[in-house]
């Protein structure tokens, strides 16, 4: 609730931002496992130029990450990689770059942060009148912080998290002024420029004599060792391994209820609105019989569920929905009754944290906070100071040095059960409300506007998958598995059982799922698994969602992929080679040549056939009158004579200059990040840990 409570999530999107744009578990679990993918020293995370990464340290950011509501649906991996790169961002640029006196003053570094639109909009910051940001008031919030941090332990946690903000914005300003001065040296000599543009718009005139791979059929012919060798040998950059990689077939198959599970779901479904229609206490009916708890409020229409809106609409008090299909759950609603909501509304309070609240730094219990909040609200419900009482008892430091004011505020901006209590009292209204930040003595100062709303109470049930529906989708996974295992083919095997093996090929430690499915972190654990060998076959429970087999088929450690690896994915290459090949000896034997007109130049390598740079290239370097022997090129084999060629008037303006010295200079920042990985020596375990 207070302003920065949440700082240290905030700077979550500086770590998105300066993270290098390349591409809940229990430690003693990994340190006593068979399962760690590395041996050695079981609690590093990885290595950055031979620097330990405890993995301790580097859980710690990705927790305090965690807590930020922009990555609430994303995985412990997922977080992982914004620390990850954010750590490479550190270690490779700007570490180094401050020793060779790279620098950010604090008066940058001030500009930065004021400019900033996340801090610019936060609650509390902006002049009441105009309702822009003003700085002195983040001055005076953060001296506010400064002031306390030794008597309040909230206010020294705020404030730590505050100083590790500006670390990353800092670290974010300095990449950038790396950058910009890398690319202040990125410019194009126009001279260079003019010779480059002259050569490339050099105008050929060929007759052209061609033989298509079209005219050969993919069965006439059949590609030699030599072709396969020649097409991985132009290839072959395309196969290094720079991370272990692992093949596998997978199959999944979904746990889903079967028309058995639905045709129950329904039965009870029906039992279940019938009741709710005849209750007298529908908030105790309603969180005894859902799922999922959803809190009864005042709603206004806007923000209610579309698929249930349309079923509410003009019912009622009393009205009790049929059961309404959302996704993987069905949703009953009883309206219990109507009434208007202001638009947006103003509050102070006094927050009283306790240990284990949602971001507290408390050591109070949660009995002592409590007690301590009815003592309070008695107080100033008897006449008391509601500015003294914030400054000396809030956790909230930033919202007390303003007597407790959060200033105005609109739906969906403060927790719920705060929200309620400001949208639903009326002005001037006092009372105590507890959330998950602790209890607040919260006072409604004002409130704009008024739209209308429902009050509605929901029971939401998911239709599960029976046993009987599980041990069916087990049984059928089983099967697949006994097959393979028995050495039966994956095609025939997947046959036999009526299922889908799907490749899933150049998979890393560290990637979420295998390609064709989706949150399978669990597959790709098990194919990592240092115990693993080709061949191996499992069935997994893919967290309840799903059974997958899994069978790996191929490990690849550092280095480049061996041609036997990748002859299939180079077949359709190395055919058309021997295509080219036949052709280029029919074409030599030909005694009547058909020649075609065609105009070409180095910047657009087009014959009528298509795109062909080695023909052009040779004929760029020939003289007039010159005729060539037989060309095998990409798709086909090529004669021609040069008939003329001139150079096109070149010339270049301030614009051509300008554009090219951006071009340059935008990429900067990736042939710089890539220069930088390639050089040093980086060691990823995270695989093993999330």
């Amino acid at each position: 609730m207070g302003l920065f409570e949440a700082i240290r999530s905030r700077s979550a999107l500086v770590v998105g931002v300066i993270g290098i744009s390349l591409v809940a578990f229990v430690l003693t679990d990994f340190l006593t496992s068979g399962n760690m993918l590395f041996q050695g020293d079981r609690d590093v995370v990885g290595r950055i130029q031979g620097e330990k990464i405890s993995y301790l340290e580097f859980n710690k950011e990705v927790e305090e990450l965690s807590q930020n509501p922009q990555y609430g649906q994303a995985t412990p991996l997922q977080i992982s990689e914004l620390v990850w790169n954010n750590l490479l961002n550190e270690k490779l640029l700007v570490n180094p770059m401050s020793d060779l006196g790279f620098t950010v003053t604090t008066e940058e570094l001030t500009k930065v942060i004021e400019m900033s639109p996340s801090v610019q909009q936060m609650p509390g910051l902006q002049d009441p009148n105009t309702g822009q940001f003003r700085p002195d008031l983040l001055r005076s919030a953060l001296q506010n912080l400064r002031d306390q941090r030794e008597s309040s332990p909230e206010a020294a946690a705020q404030w730590d998290s505050w100083v590790a903000y500006e670390q990353d914005v800092k670290n974010q300003a300095l990449s950038s002024k790396i950058y910009d001065a890398v690319a202040a040296g990125m410019r194009m000599p126009q001279s260079l420029q003019l010779a480059q543009n002259t050569r490339n718009n050099r105008q050929l005139q060929l007759k052209v004599a061609a033989m298509t791979v079209a005219e050969v059929k993919d069965s006439e012919v059949t590609p030699t060792d030599d072709d396969f060798q020649a097409i991985y040998d132009e290839y072959k950059p395309n196969f290094k391994v720079i991370a272990p990689l692992r093949d596998a077939m997978v199959a999944d198959f979904p746990l889903v209820p079967s028309e058995q599970d639905l045709a129950a779901a329904q039965v009870e479904l029906a039992k279940i609105a019938a009741d709710f229609a005849a209750s007298v206490d529908d908030s105790a009916f309603a969180a005894a019989n859902t799922d999922v708890f959803v809190p009864i409020a005042l709603r206004p229409e806007a923000s209610i569920n579309p698929n249930v809106l349309p079923y509410v609409q003009g019912k009622g008090t009393g009205f009790v929905s049929e059961p309404i299909k959302d996704g993987d759950v069905y949703r009953i609603v009883k309206v219990m009754g109507r009434a208007s909501l202001p638009d947006s509304a103003r509050a102070k309070h006094i927050l009283v944290a306790f240990a284990g609240a949602e971001r507290s730094q408390a050591t109070r219990s949660y009995q002592e906070a409590q007690a301590l909040a009815d003592s309070l609200l008695k107080q100033l419900k008897s006449g008391a100071s509601f500015s003294e009482l914030s400054k000396q008892y809030s956790s909230d430091v930033v919202a007390a040095s303003k007597d407790g004011d959060l200033g105005w505020f609109q739906p969906g901006q403060m927790t719920p059960a705060f929200e309620a209590f400001c949208f639903e009292k009326s002005t001037g209204s006092l009372d105590l409300v507890e959330t998950e930040f602790g209890f607040h003595l919260v006072q409604v100062t004002g409130q704009k506007g008024a739209r209308a709303a429902l009050r509605l109470a929901e029971v939401v049930r998911r239709v599960t998958v029976s046993p009987e529906s599980e041990q069916m989708v087990y049984a059928k996974a089983g099967e697949l598995a006994k097959l393979l295992q028995e050495g039966v083919s994956a095609e025939e095997a997947a046959k036999k059982v009526g299922a889908q093996l799907i490749p899933a090929r150049n998979v890393r430690a560290t990637d979420a799922s295998v390609m064709g499915m989706a949150d399978n972190r669990e597959v790709v654990r098990w194919i990592f698994n240092e115990e693993r060998e080709v061949g191996d076959v499992s069935v997994i429970n893919n967290n309840y969602k799903s059974y997958a087999v899994v069978q790996l088929s191929a490990v690849y450690e550092e280095g480049y992929k061996p041609l036997e690896a990748v002859k299939e994915d180079l077949k359709p290459l190395a055919i058309n080679r021997a295509k080219v090949r036949v052709l280029a000896e029919r074409l030599a034997a030909q005694k009547s040549i058909q020649w075609t007109d065609a105009s070409v130049t180095l910047a657009a390598p087009y014959l009528p056939t298509g795109r062909e740079p080695k023909v052009v290239g040779m004929a760029a370097g020939a003289k007039v009158g010159f005729t060539s022997e037989v060309i095998e090129g990409s798709n086909g084999a090529y004669r021609f004579k040069l008939v003329n060629a001139f150079d096109a008037p070149t010339a270049l303006t301030p614009a051509d200059v300008a554009a090219e010295n951006n071009r340059l200079a935008g990429s900067v920042q990736q042939m710089l990040l890539q220069s930088l990985l390639q050089s040093a020596k980086v060691e990823d375990n995270r695989g093993a840990f999330y």
